[in-house]
């Protein structure tokens, strides 16, 4: 496996991470069905296999966890997969944009 099977050298963020966890969840899908769901997208494209359902659930794990960020390819079959569209992957929706936790200010 390359770095372009588990998007090893891609910089993550905790930002994205918790934007790409998020998406997943408000979908009621866990790790293994979203990897089912890209590898099904993978599929119908001529590029190189992913790896297996457990490898790329382990890497939307470090994903999520902004160890590393997706390449370009699993960008683009996390969208596909999602229904979004490129230009909305990492942006976080008007809902989610709104949503401010207030703190008191402390003296």
């Amino acid at each position: 496996m390359g770095t372009a099977a588990t998007g090893a050298g891609v910089s993550g963020s905790p930002e994205l991470g918790a934007w790409l966890r998020q998406q997943r969840e408000d979908r009621y899908w866990s790790r293994i069905e979203m990897a089912r769901r890209m590898i099904k997208v993978a599929s119908g494209h001529d590029d190189t296999p992913p790896p297996c359902t457990d490898h790329l659930a382990h890497n939307i794990y470090r994903w999520e966890h902004g160890k590393v960020g997706p390449s370009e390819r699993y960008r683009l079959y996390w969208c596909e997969a999602t229904g979004i569209t490129p230009d909305q992957f990492g942006t976080p929706s008007e809902g989610q944009a709104e949503v401010r936790v207030s703190t008191p200010n402390q003296v």
